[in-house]
């Protein structure tokens, strides 16, 4: 039988040193940690993209006006794509509030129901 201070004593052998960590600690962590992260994802910085293709300077100036153009319509694409995605978010948070509107009055519409089958002396299941 193993007594309660033979374990407390074997937790504080097992236990080392604690870290104590406080507010400065925590911040100077965090800063690392961003800028390994930065590091592993190119951060935006010391990242050279490039600024010409050289396949452009055989191309044509129709062809390079025609790129220009399709460069373009994608963007308008995507920025319609996105505006379509935020309205369908927005509509969906308005049919999520509908609903908790609706499940909110049926609850209060059975607890009136209760209550007068109560009053009555009906026991409803």
């Amino acid at each position: 039988m193993v007594l309660v201070g033979d374990l407390i004593s074997k937790f504080k052998e097992q236990s080392g040193p604690k870290n104590v960590y406080d507010v400065p600690t925590y911040y100077e962590n965090k800063r690392k940690a961003e800028k390994k992260r930065n590091k592993e994802a190119g951060g935006g910085r010391g990242v050279e993209l490039p600024t010409w293709n050289p396949k452009f300077e055989s191309t044509s100036e129709c062809e390079l006006r025609n790129f220009v153009v399709e460069l373009e319509v994608k963007l308008n694409n995507l920025k319609n794509r996105k505006e379509s995605m935020s309205k369908t978010k927005r509509r969906r948070k308005t049919v999520r509030s509908d609903c908790s509107t609706i499940d909110d009055q049926v609850a209060s519409q059975m607890d009136s129901i209760v209550e007068m089958d109560s009053m009555n002396g009906k026991v409803t299941s």
